[in-house]
């Protein structure tokens, strides 16, 4: 039996094929392993949760008649701030610069 108190069955939809205990068993830890990894996920990535909501509310309020075009369009802006953006490694060379130029332009001391 599920979680919900049913025997889960095998093949297609309305097959009367019960699982056998073996395959009820590994079907249940098999399921287990899956839920803990998803867990484990979400809580390493609690942002997750904040950017579904925020495409439900959006999507919601839009009512898109293609969801799927909506829903690709939304998350295109995400790519595209990440291919503006400039890297790490370029922003520490430009920080450099903006400090040798500084201290270039500064009288000595002593």
């Amino acid at each position: 039996q599920t979680r919900n108190g049913r025997m889960a069955s095998v093949g297609a939809e309305g097959s009367d094929r019960k699982l056998t205990l073996e395959e009820q068993a590994l079907f249940e830890s098999t399921h287990k392993a899956s839920q803990d990894r998803s867990e484990s996920y979400l809580s390493r990535h609690p942002e997750l949760h904040q950017l579904i909501h925020d495409f439900t509310t959006a999507a919601l309020a839009t009512k898109p008649k293609d969801i799927k075009a909506f829903a690709k369009q939304y998350f295109m802006k995400f790519e595209v701030r990440k291919k503006d953006a400039p890297s790490r490694e370029e922003s520490c060379k430009k920080e450099s610069s903006k400090m040798a130029v500084a201290e270039k332009g500064m009288p000595s001391k002593g």
